[in-house]
């Protein structure tokens, strides 16, 4: 049987959501528009703690079609770290009769404890989010300059993405991708500060703020 939680990862966002129709299609379902027992998310900006409360809210109420509810994370890599906790008090004691399922490039976007909950679908590997031979020094040392303030080196890096706001999403992403293996690995506070600040730039970027700005910020000094 199917657990409850179910994790995709892998493919491309198309393919990811093919497989998601299949899954719901599978239980006498159709990921139709405008169906009530269907809740599905496509946020491009990050998905804060507050979704989850309403998330949890939705998911008490009995289904009106359906023998089930269902709920479809489609970018669950930009659930926020306290998003992502109150989630797993979701998958630890789930409504009855709802199945959850999340989509993420790779499961190294999601807290393990989500992970460890989840039945996972590994999809095909042309996942959107993959790094280069040699690319992931560079963005240690970048993430190195981010924990210790290096405005200078920074600041030149940032200038460098300033033009190409696709470019230093993707950039962004990859950073993120290189510092929860660096939480998984160390789970430090530092990795889990600079998750934060990365998805915090995301969001400023998917709402068009300056890029160069927004760079910039990821190296100055935190507000106390």
């Amino acid at each position: 049987m199917m657990s409850t939680s179910i994790l995709i990862t892998g493919g491309t966002p198309s393919v990811r959501i093919r497989e998601t129709r299949e899954i719901i299609t599978g239980f006498g379902a159709d990921l139709t528009p405008n169906q009530p027992d269907i809740i599905f998310w496509d946020f491009p900006e990050a998905i804060g703690i507050d979704r989850i409360r309403d998330l949890q809210s939705r998911l008490k109420l009995r289904p009106l079609n359906l023998p089930r509810k269902f709920a479809v994370i489609c970018r669950a890599e930009n659930l926020t770290i306290e998003a992502q906790n109150a989630l797993l008090k979701l998958l630890e004691e789930p409504p009855g009769d709802t199945i959850i399922i999340l989509l993420s490039p790779t499961e190294e976007l999601i807290l393990p404890t989500i992970v460890s909950r989840c039945r996972i679908i590994p999809l095909s590997p042309e996942a959107e989010i993959s790094l280069e031979s040699g690319e992931k020094k560079a963005l240690e040392e970048t993430l190195g300059w981010i924990a210790t303030g290096n405005i200078p080196r920074g600041f030149r890096w940032a200038e460098t993405l300033s033009k190409d706001r696709a470019n230093a999403k993707q950039q962004l992403l990859k950073m993120l991708l290189v510092a929860r293996r660096q939480l998984l690995q160390d789970k430090n506070r530092q990795s889990s500060r600079q998750i934060r600040r990365l998805q915090q730039a995301l969001v400023y970027l998917h709402a068009n703020i300056n890029v160069r700005l927004t760079l910039e910020n990821l190296f100055l000094p935190e507000p106390s």
